[in-house]
């Protein structure tokens, strides 16, 4: 063999090797990516699963459950089961076993979507019925024996019925009648059995498909089938994996002067089968372990509770924690927070007593399963006074935090704790509080839905209705102006104060709707009553809510004349922040003819900038300065001060809660111009045509 041949040899050995070699390299390579991607999308699916049974479940135990939870996660559910089908490796003829088990998963899902569905209407229909019950038997009264044994008896039906639906179990109602004997002769026991039992005959017929229907979807069938199938994946992509061992080996002898890089390949090959590996594990502890802390999560603690029959639960939550983000920055923070578990995971008992586990952002939980209440109250205190005298060092700052801990020993565990938790945090003296079933927690929550109920049907039924209490010119004793005032009729005649809903309907999405009614029901008095002006509250709510603000103005371009009519008095007794935003909001009214007032003047967040920051009209002073200027200098000495300081600045004073001609003359001697109060008139549906008070 000639050099030249020789070399020839050599190239094409070295080419067909470089071939051989790149052809192996890519191919590995994309099997890699895509077993992971399947292993990745199979867990999500499994995981999605798990977090969909998991709200279900809450939601059949809590009155009160976002249902869009819900949908999200069985939309989330459906893309992912989408994605899994649709991966790469599963376009090879060897998974076919596969792609055939993961079709018949997919029926299985739709089959659970479509129980889902099932559920949620269930769901609701069980919920409206319990509440029906519980209001109706609440707004009954029972007084003679007979109708005190009908009491106890609708009082145990109910308490079956909800207890079958809190336990999902059956036993509680089988083989009860659940119905209440009937009394033709008293017509009014008679209204209250009639509905009563027709309820209970509604829960007794859906309560078993209900509490079937919810175990089914919960019993999560899909995760072991995906178990089954992730092992039949497994088995298909070893056989893969021996493939390609075998082509190695191949290489590996016919390609012995390519060792080196063959070498390399197989390096990589085996770094990449670890990652994939590591992947794998990394998903399986993210399930269980809180990724921050290294501690148990709140997954893990939901499968931890039902592992006992009567634990204890301790829920600390770091007092202030935000203003820890706030003051040293995030990554401060989450230092922080690690150092607090490693903290708690030193003080507790590890050897099966106590688990700990972080369930959010600053809220950490221990499970107790064999301490007495004593022993669990000495330790809960032990270890508040540990937390409140350790100092965290983080980098370059010693850092002391105080807790807040919940005690709950009472069904739903983590549900009572936290509402527990939120009493003991409107308590600056207490650091520990025991959940006792007289906290009467959901009762409050229960209230406030009715009052937010209350609300919807006046807003509905159109009985949000404005009250004008007259603002006089104590100078002429003439009607100056009208200040609305809202309030709500309901169907007894009733007339609701603004204290009884108000404040709750700012933590709502009506409150926006109750200021617009009462924005047009003032500009349809005005146009009445053209003699009048008329002022309308506003809040730092309604001027930080710029889609609000854009309906309020077309409001007002409707019919400028009357709206120059309009006043705004912005409420003091919010702080009046965002300057750029209200000078704005100010300069565009100013526009229109309307005049500013700032309301209750003399309380709150009182600052006197608000002068020469704001282009100001008039100041409201507050009733509590006002109604005390006989009986107390000092108060006298602020109402003097006020007046004097706002006269120097050009602007006007109305006094607010004038109630007797004694406050009248004193307000008189000082020079106020303007007053209001009952001593001239209460709130009045409608203005008087007659300007003299």
């Amino acid at each position: 063999m000639t050099i030249n041949q020789t070399i020839r040899l050599i190239v094409a050995f070295g080419g067909v090797s470089m071939g051989l070699f790149i052809y192996f390299y890519t191919a590995q390579k994309n099997f890699t990516k895509n077993h992971r991607e399947f292993i990745i999308t199979a867990t999500a699916l499994q995981w999605e699963q798990a977090t969909l049974s998991d709200n279900i479940l809450q939601s059949s135990l809590k009155t009160y459950f976002d249902q869009d939870i819900i949908a999200k996660n069985a939309k989330t559910l459906q893309d992912t089961f989408s994605k899994l089908q649709h991966t790469k490796i599963l376009q090879d003829d060897n998974y076919k076993a596969v792609k055939l088990n993961l079709a018949t998963i997919g029926k299985q899902l739709d089959s659970e979507l479509l129980d889902l569905n099932r559920y949620e209407m269930l769901n609701a229909n069980v919920k409206n019925s319990l509440l029906f019950l519980n209001r109706h038997f609440k707004n009954n009264t029972f007084t003679s024996q007979k109708n005190q044994i009908i009491y106890f008896d609708a009082l145990k039906i109910l308490k079956l019925l909800q207890d079958t639906k809190n336990t999902l179990d059956m036993d509680n109602i089988r083989g009860e009648r659940l119905q209440l004997s009937t009394s033709p002769k008293d017509k009014k026991i008679t209204r209250f059995i009639q509905p009563f039992n027709a309820h209970a005959l509604y829960l007794k017929k859906n309560l078993p498909l209900f509490i079937n229907i919810t175990n089914q979807i919960t019993k999560n069938n899909i995760s072991t089938k995906m178990t089954q199938l992730n092992t039949l994946f497994s088995t298909i992509a070893l056989n893969d994996f021996k493939t390609f061992d075998r082509y190695s080996f191949v290489v590996l002898v016919l390609l012995f002067i390519s060792f080196a890089l063959i070498s390399i390949f197989f390096s990589k090959y085996a770094h990449e089968r670890s990652q994939l590996k590591k992947a794998k594990h990394s998903l399986e502890e993210a399930l269980v372990h809180d990724e921050l802390t290294g501690i148990s999560n709140r997954k893990s603690f939901e499968i931890e509770i039902l592992k006992h029959k009567k634990p204890t639960i301790l829920l600390i939550n770091i007092v202030g924690f935000k203003n820890i983000n706030d003051l040293y920055g995030v990554e401060t923070g989450s230092e922080l927070l690690q150092q607090f578990a490693h903290f708690l995971s030193v003080q507790i008992d590890l050897d099966g007593q106590m688990h700990l586990f972080r369930l959010g952002s600053d809220e950490f939980c221990i499970i107790c399963t064999k301490e007495t209440k004593k022993e669990i109250i000495s330790f809960a205190q032990n270890l508040e006074a540990l937390i409140s005298t350790h100092p965290f060092k983080i980098h370059t700052s010693q850092i002391n935090i105080q807790v807040k801990i919940a005690i709950n020993d009472i069904k739903p565990y983590l549900e009572n704790a936290d509402l527990t938790l939120k009493v003991l945090k409107q308590d600056y003296s207490k650091s520990i509080l025991y959940h006792k079933k007289e906290f009467q927690l959901k009762k409050d929550i229960s209230d406030a839905l009715k009052t937010i109920e209350l609300i919807k049907n006046a807003i509905a039924q159109d009985s949000v209705i404005p009250y004008f209490q007259p603002i006089v010119n104590i100078e002429t004793m003439k009607i100056h102006k009208y200040e609305a005032l809202i309030r709500i009729q309901c169907s007894d005649g009733t007339i609701l104060q603004p204290y009884q809903f108000l404040e709750l309907s700012k933590k709502s999405s009506y409150y926006t709707q109750l200021t617009k009614i009462m924005i047009q029901k003032t500009l349809a008095t005005a146009r009445k009553f053209p003699k009048y002006r008329f002022s309308i509250n506003f809040s730092m709510l309604d001027i930080g809510n710029e889609e609000f603000l854009k309906d309020v103005f077309k409001e007002f371009d409707k019919d400028r004349d009357t709206s120059s009519r309009i006043d705004i008095e912005l409420l003091e007794s919010e702080e009046l922040l965002h300057k750029e935003r209200i000078t704005h909001f100010i300069s565009r009214v100013n526009t229109y003819g309307m005049k500013m007032l700032i309301d209750d003047f003399g309380t709150g967040y009182s600052n006197f900038s608000y002068f020469s920051d704001f282009n100001i009209d008039f100041l409201k002073i507050d009733g509590s300065i006002t109604k005390e200027i006989t009986t107390d200098a000092k108060k006298l000495h602020i109402l003097k001060s006020i007046y004097q300081f706002s006269q120097g600045m050009g602007i006007d004073n109305i006094a607010e809660f004038v109630e007797n001609e004694e406050i009248l003359n004193v307000l008189k001697g000082i020079g106020i111009k303007y007053a209001q109060g009952y001593y001239f008139s209460k709130p009045l549906p409608r203005p008087l045509e007659n300007d003299e008070v």
